[in-house]
């Protein structure tokens, strides 16, 4: 059996994808999945053990101040902010 992750579904709302997002690409998630991952892909139980905060955490005052932060990493360009409305989710 094979216990690699390929694909990675979320059901909450789009604000808590964008938190989820911030989660990954923080420097304590990459840092602890550096020291962990011993090949190239990421096995299951290695994803349960990461640092990443569940979704109670995040309450209005932190969504408001994490989700603009997260939209403006993502786009590149402010064309890419009209054509992709990611923000209006």
């Amino acid at each position: 059996m094979n216990h690699k992750i390929r694909l990675f579904f979320v059901s909450h709302r789009p604000e808590l994808h964008q938190c989820l997002l911030a989660n990954f690409n923080s420097l304590v998630t990459d840092y602890v999945a550096r020291q962990m991952v011993g090949g190239t892909a990421l096995a299951v139980f290695v994803l349960v053990q990461l640092p990443i905060l569940p979704p109670a955490f995040y309450t209005a005052p932190r969504l408001d101040f994490i989700v603009p932060r997260v939209l403006e990493l993502s786009y590149t360009s402010h064309s890419q902010w009209r054509e992709y409305p990611f923000h209006a989710q």
